[in-house]
């Protein structure tokens, strides 16, 4: 029988009507993850409707991990045209520093996009035996052609999906310098890999590439985003996203929010929401060990008559533990 855990914290945020300032509220699992929450409004009027503006620190709390989950890992790089010269000498040299960084066992498939997407490297466990190999076909990356970026996105999500690990980290790491042929379905493709635990790490390179497209890839899959601005920088954000994978302590983080009486929530700021009746849930993805996130929330509120405290809303973390299978819960308040 499998390990099973959950981390899951929650905490209520309220607020005192008419004169009254608002209050912090702090949940805590011990050795897991903490929520934090604050009102940035200091009053909440009592005869008319108010915005209301919360802000939530989520951050984990990990005791020395003693062993890592495995890995599976595809890189998708742009190889098209633009690419041409030092860039896709760079991109090439850091695809073979990853093979290094890699622990054995972990799975990695390189997927490169021109006009047509190709599988340089099928989903393949490293091993010490075969990591020259690995970097011999990488040989094979050139720059030529246009941007097939949706197909050579959706070839490195096929080998993450084909070779999903539960008890480890899936992710897929997007670099793109440029526009793609067609945005069509990118960002669907990626809200659905984040609806089956694969996130998204996009690297925008340059000034050519579509920020709104490669941040919004990231957002929907609840992974990251990160702008390079020359492409000597690739190997060292290559070798960056290694160490976080190495690091991640919770897999596949949500945040739910439930609005008190008479509240309404209208958004998170820079995050994408799923609504399910009155409640909003937010994709998070993975999170390493010391990160610390802020998240904003756009909350309304309706008139109240009397004075005295009003709940806002209750927040509830959950994360599953990098290493398990599956979720049990625990409530914290």
């Amino acid at each position: 029988m499998s390990t099973r855990l959950l981390f899951l914290a929650a905490l209520t945020v309220l607020a005192l009507s008419g004169c009254a300032s608002s209050s912090i509220s702090e949940a805590k699992d011990p050795g897991a993850l903490t929520l934090e929450g604050a009102l940035a409004n200091k009053y909440i009027a009592t005869g008319s409707a108010s915005p209301a503006l919360a802000r939530l620190r989520i951050a984990t709390v990990a005791p020395p991990e003693t062993e890592k989950p495995k890995v599976n890992l595809a890189l998708v790089v742009d190889t098209s045209g633009s690419m041409e010269g030092r860039p896709i000498e760079d991109a090439r040299a850091a695809s073979m520093a990853m093979i290094d960084a890699l622990a054995d066992g972990d799975r990695l498939a390189v997927v490169v996009f021109h006009s047509k997407a190709e599988v340089l490297l099928p989903s393949t466990p490293l091993d010490a035996d075969n990591r020259a190999e690995v970097k011999e076909r990488l040989k094979a990356m050139k720059a030529q052609g246009t941007t097939d970026m949706g197909g050579g996105l959706q070839a490195g999500l096929d080998e993450v999906s084909a070779n999903l690990e539960p008890r480890g980290i899936n992710r897929v790491v997007l670099l793109g310098d440029g526009v793609p042929n067609e945005e069509g379905a990118i960002r669907s493709m990626a809200a659905a890999a984040g609806s089956r635990g694969v996130t998204i790490t996009a690297l925008g390179l340059g000034l050519d590439y579509n920020e709104s497209l490669m941040g919004a890839v990231a957002q929907v899959s609840g992974g990251r985003f990160h702008y390079i601005e020359r492409s000597e920088e690739v190997a060292a954000f290559f070798k960056e996203e290694v160490l976080r994978l190495q690091g991640v302590y919770a897999r596949n983080a949500t945040l739910e929010l439930q609005p008190g009486p008479g509240v309404r929530i209208e958004g998170v700021v820079g995050h994408p929401i799923s609504n399910y009746g009155a409640k909003v849930q937010v994709t998070l993805g993975d999170l390493s060990r010391g990160d610390k996130r802020d998240l904003i929330v756009k909350l309304s509120a309706d008139p109240k008559r009397d004075f005295g405290s009003r709940s806002i809303a209750l927040a509830t973390m959950s994360a599953m533990g990098a290493g398990t299978s599956g979720r049990t819960s625990r409530m914290g308040a």
